[in-house]
């Protein structure tokens, strides 16, 4: 897998957020309270132009390359200025929005907007799940899954959003 891989993804009109009968349907599948979808509610229409965005999230190795060049503080919990021994490939966690934009910055790109996120986390077909309709197993690592903690990146392929023919 290339870490670096980006996804070109079409623009247009979009929906985004959810309606009050897919967070009771959603809760009942994956658990949580109402209040985790208050900022999400109504979907509603935006018009997004064309962008791209990276395949995988930003894993500890390339964070801590950030923070060596550019002499950032390194998240709170890594001890002595480096995350534990075998997560390199775990997401980073216990980042600032501000150090996040700055590793961006760096590595020559932005942060995507909060529509442009859930765009590509939820396919051209708008699902509520990034694969489809259906809530399935064994996709997402999510708060009842046996994980109780991040996995490495590109763990759930299969869980990916579908997109036709704009990937690179």
């Amino acid at each position: 897998q290339n870490r670096n891989s980006m996804a070109s993804i079409d623009g247009g009109t979009v929906s985004i957020g959810v309606d009050k009968k897919k967070v009771d349907w959603i809760l009942k599948r994956i658990g949580g309270k109402t209040s985790d979808y208050a900022n999400a509610i109504p979907s509603h229409d935006v018009k997004l132009a064309s962008y791209k965005i990276d395949k995988y999230e930003v894993n500890n190795d390339q964070y801590r390359k950030f923070v060596k060049a550019k002499k950032r503080k390194p998240p709170k919990h890594w001890r002595g200025g480096d995350f534990p021994i075998d997560i390199e490939n775990y997401p980073v966690v216990n980042v600032s929005y501000a150090d996040a934009s700055a590793y961006c910055k760096w590595k020559g790109k932005r942060l995507p907007s909060e529509a442009q996120w859930e765009h590509a986390a939820r396919g051209n077909m708008g699902h509520i799940f990034p694969w489809g309709k259906k809530f399935r197993e064994g996709r997402a690592n999510f708060r009842d899954s046996k994980y109780r903690h991040p996995t490495e990146t590109g763990r759930y392929e299969k869980g990916a959003a579908k997109f036709s023919d704009c990937f690179e």
